[in-house]
């Protein structure tokens, strides 16, 4: 019922020729099919929804749905494609002055290395995001890049160093009045599993 009504709205909108709220349309159809766990199906409506805000020009709907793609991507076990479309919503984002979204790309990449098992590469993005969260007051993915470099140390058994970036961990979700999420690190930090914060 709910995809019928959907195919109506597609119908109506393009009988208008209204290209933007087409747009629109496929990016709530395809965040419905992601939470439904049908990510080729997600990653179909991300797609077209890419090319009717790029006929649009809506640069923040583009930036999203680039990252949206890349999750997908990510869920289909596309690591390549993810990692495109991660690095294309960056040079988009930088191009556009958008910096908060620069850094959030620039994380999602680090992120990817570490899950590819490249270490050294996400280890090195990453505290080149973090200094650049800092840089421009991003304190959450500031306090996340703490978190995940804690985590990469630690499998690189350099406990020294995962505890101290932990309690930095710590510190700047408390700042953020995060109380979950600060627990959740400090479970970390004693030697528990830390949850996996969706960016």
């Amino acid at each position: 019922m709910l995809f019928a009504a959907g195919d109506r709205a597609r119908e109506i909108f393009a009988a208008e020729g209204n290209t933007w709220r087409l747009a629109r349309l496929e990016i709530n159809i395809g965040n419905i099919h992601y939470r439904q766990d049908r990510f080729a199906e997600a990653l179909a409506c991300y797609e077209r929804a890419y090319q009717g805000l790029t006929a649009e020009q809506d640069p923040e709907g583009i930036a999203a749905v680039l990252s949206n793609m890349a999750t997908c991507h990510i869920s289909l076990n596309q690591f390549p494609s993810a990692l495109n479309s991660y690095q294309q919503a960056r040079q988009f984002c930088e191009e556009h002055g958008m910096p908060l979204l620069v850094t959030q790309a620039d994380y999602n990449i680090a992120y990817l290395y570490y899950l590819r098992g490249e270490y050294s590469r996400a280890i090195a993005m990453m505290r080149a995001t973090r200094l650049n969260s800092e840089k421009i007051g991003d304190a959450y993915h500031h306090a996340l890049c703490n978190l995940d470099l804690a985590e990469l140390y630690l499998e690189l058994n350099l406990s020294a160093e995962a505890g101290e970036l932990a309690q930095q961990g710590y510190d700047g979700f408390h700042k953020l009045a995060w109380g979950t999420r600060a627990q959740s690190v400090w479970r970390f930090r004693d030697g528990g599993e830390p949850d996996r914060p969706r960016v």
